[in-house]
């Protein structure tokens, strides 16, 4: 007998759980930070951050930058890369090691003129790119009170200026040309939006 496809099987799982009534016993996120690494839907990765200031509503930061430095023995250039990407997370079902929720986040990245020319010996200036991610489903599974891992899939809208790319996407590799925007859905899942996170 063929075997599902593994997307169909992560969605049927997705809306199992959100189906479940939340018990009791949910864990309690009110008032807790967390500190760790994630890869967003539009490829912005790096340190993230999460605070709930209640048990369903959740705001989360990832942050990453890159220096580079040409003709170094010259006493050359420096380039800098910036990526962030904040925005929130609302819980909509919880059980004692799991939560579901639906977000909304905004991500901006920054390549400057010396990197964007190493990228592209043709580009001119810096560069500035504009990402609006939709996580629908944002599963975070908890291994122990303090540490998590989660991934999640959704829509994204890509902007990329007439100068360049600053951030590659995962899945749009060749799509994401100057002055172009793409809209993705679907987008993401387990290996390309993995998150770990240490609550304190």
């Amino acid at each position: 007998m063929p075997r599902p496809p593994p997307s169909v099987v992560a969605l049927a799982l997705l809306l199992s759980v959100a189906a479940t009534p939340q018990p009791v016993s949910a864990k309690d996120m009110n008032g807790r930070l967390s500190v760790g690494m994630e890869t967003s839907l539009g490829g912005v990765s790096g340190v993230a951050f999460r605070f709930w200031p209640t048990s369903d509503f959740g705001i989360n930061l990832t942050a990453g930058f890159r220096l580079f430095f040409k003709d170094v023995s010259a006493g050359g250039e420096f380039g800098t890369s910036i990526a962030s990407s904040l925005g929130i997370v609302y819980n909509f079902s919880q059980a004692l090691h799991a939560n579901l929720g639906i977000g909304l986040r905004v991500g901006v990245a920054y390549n400057s003129e010396t990197i964007n020319k190493a990228l592209n010996q043709d580009a001119q200036g810096d560069v500035f790119q504009l990402l609006v991610e939709g996580p629908l489903f944002v599963m975070e599974f908890f291994l122990s009170d303090r540490f998590s891992i989660s991934a999640c899939t959704g829509f994204l809208f890509n902007w990329v200026s007439d100068d360049g790319v600053a951030l590659t996407t995962p899945g749009q590799e060749g799509l994401d040309e100057p002055d172009s925007l793409v809209i993705d859905f679907g987008g993401g899942g387990f290996s390309a939006t993995l998150g770990l996170a240490y609550y304190f």
